[in-house]
């Protein structure tokens, strides 16, 4: 017997690795860093769906920390709100300085998330709407290496969004 679901289901989980893409666009990063203050900052090379790469890490670097979603599949619409997280690791050998680079990227990552079209959060959710409700960040205290020459900045950005989609297939 052949499975022919009738019911949709959201796959809200495609999101980060959207966003990722967006984010990989070197021209777009370049404009946003100098939006958010200073354009002679490395791009971020490395981006990831893992947070592995703290084990052989290179700065500056984004990658996906955890994500949770729940869609309410009792009406015709499928109404779901997701949220995803995303770890910024920064570094320099002033500590001052890679805290006030930290926040610089945080800035550009914000106007980045904010300004995604619609059509690219949504490839490969099964979603028709998608709205941005919430962006929360904060910092982790800054860490050193044992000879206190080198210093890493981490962030953590978390978005939040209301999904919309047709229950049927």
């Amino acid at each position: 017997m052949a499975f022919d679901p009738q019911f949709a289901i959201v796959t809200p989980e495609a999101i980060p690795d959207n966003l990722l893409a967006f984010i990989a666009d070197a021209t777009r990063q370049k404009e946003a860093l100098t939006l958010a203050g200073l354009s002679s900052l490395k791009l971020i090379k490395n981006r990831t769906s893992t947070v592995a790469n703290r084990l052989n890490p290179v700065y500056p670097s984004i990658a996906f920390v955890d994500d949770n979603d729940a869609a309410d599949y009792a009406e015709d619409v499928i109404q779901s709100a997701y949220s995803a997280t995303f770890e910024v690791s920064i570094q320099h050998k002033n500590p001052d300085v890679a805290v006030s680079q930290a926040r610089i990227y945080r800035r550009a990552l914000k106007l980045l998330i904010r300004n995604i079209p619609d059509a690219d959060v949504l490839t490969d959710t099964g979603c028709t709407t998608a709205v941005l409700q919430t962006m929360e960040g904060g910092f982790d205290a800054i860490k050193t290496n044992e000879k206190q020459n080198d210093f890493v900045q981490t962030f953590q950005l978390r978005m939040t969004y209301t999904l919309t989609a047709s229950a049927y297939q």
